[in-house]
């Protein structure tokens, strides 16, 4: 059984087999669910919470000007060899129970098995209400297919004039470690993880804005 060892600090891209999901984070990516908060991750509030107000004129590092990736061919399974207990050896074994079918290492090395992933979706419409579809490459996707998330938007331009839309992970990253798409406002107190001193800059569901919290990643 591997064991998984639990942490707080910055967003990264960690991921590991047997967590409860399947993706992990990836950085600087313009292109995406579960809540990203807990009551147990509130940020500070009070005075401090105005000095922190980030303006929505940066650029965020991630955001999606357009879904357009969704309908491109995504790139092939990196699986780095079969095991007793892998779930694949190639793409060729992933055919049976999706689209696009590619064998992924989700754990970066030799020593984790590989799984197949398939497209849940190519456009937004093919997702339920509420949510839209993350395209492979993405941000906090780790490898892959086309996804569908939940959010307030899909892509910038539903976030108003010279708005972002920002993929956000979760508050534990854990495999499958993105949240959902959501845009950047005036009430937001990050814009990206510089601006948290080591923390994650995560969409808070509660409060409905951007915010620095603790991060949980698993190894």
């Amino acid at each position: 059984m591997k064991r998984i060892l639990c942490f707080t600090g910055a967003v990264v891209a960690m991921a590991c087999s047997g967590c409860g999901s399947s993706s992990s984070p990836a950085q600087g990516v313009s292109d995406a669910g579960n809540d990203a908060t807990t009551g147990s991750n509130q940020p500070e509030t009070g005075a401090e919470d105005a000095d922190a107000r980030q303006s929505t004129s940066r650029v965020p590092v991630n955001h999606r000007p357009s879904d357009a990736q969704c309908s491109t061919s995504a790139a092939p399974g990196d699986c780095a060899g079969a095991f007793p207990d892998a779930g694949c050896a190639s793409d060729n074994d992933c055919t049976e129970a999706g689209t696009n079918g590619r064998c992924i290492n989700q754990g970066g090395g030799l020593a984790a098995p590989c799984f197949c992933t398939f497209d849940q979706c190519l456009v937004a419409t093919d997702c339920p209400h509420g949510q839209t579809c993350a395209c492979h490459g993405a941000p906090y996707t780790g490898g892959h297919g086309n996804t569908c998330v939940t959010g307030n938007c899909r892509v910038d331009a539903d976030c108003g004039a010279e708005g972002y839309c920002s993929p956000s992970s979760l508050a534990a990253i854990c495999g499958d470690s993105l949240a959902g798409y959501y845009c950047h406002t005036a009430a937001d107190l990050c814009i990206d993880d510089s601006d948290c001193s080591g923390r994650g800059c995560v969409y808070s569901t509660t409060n409905s804005r951007w915010e620095c919290i603790e991060v949980q990643v698993c190894l």
